[in-house]
């Protein structure tokens, strides 16, 4: 029953993260789905090099939020143009 529990709350934590990586990437257009790339990116390579269980899982949640600072800057600020070469459309 604990483990059942535990099993819960786990995938509760992670539909969070994936949430809060959604509201990351839908404040800027030019990234969107940016974070479940780099996740993607992330467990490749973790599994190539022979990462456990829970540091795969470590993995998966810091890709997912590796721009989380993003949230708290200006739509502005993140869609300027000529920033990094962008165009607004």
């Amino acid at each position: 029953m604990f483990q059942r529990a535990l099993l819960v709350l786990k995938k509760a934590h992670l539909d969070s993260v994936k949430a809060l990586a959604g509201a990351i990437d839908a404040k800027d257009p030019y990234t969107r789905g940016h974070s479940d790339r780099v996740r993607r990116m992330c467990v490749r390579i973790g599994m190539k090099l022979g990462l456990g269980e829970k540091r795969l899982e470590s993995l998966v949640f810091g890709a997912l939020l590796h721009d989380i600072g993003k949230i708290g800057i200006r739509d502005e600020v993140l869609q300027k143009a000529g920033a990094f070469g962008r165009e607004r459309v």
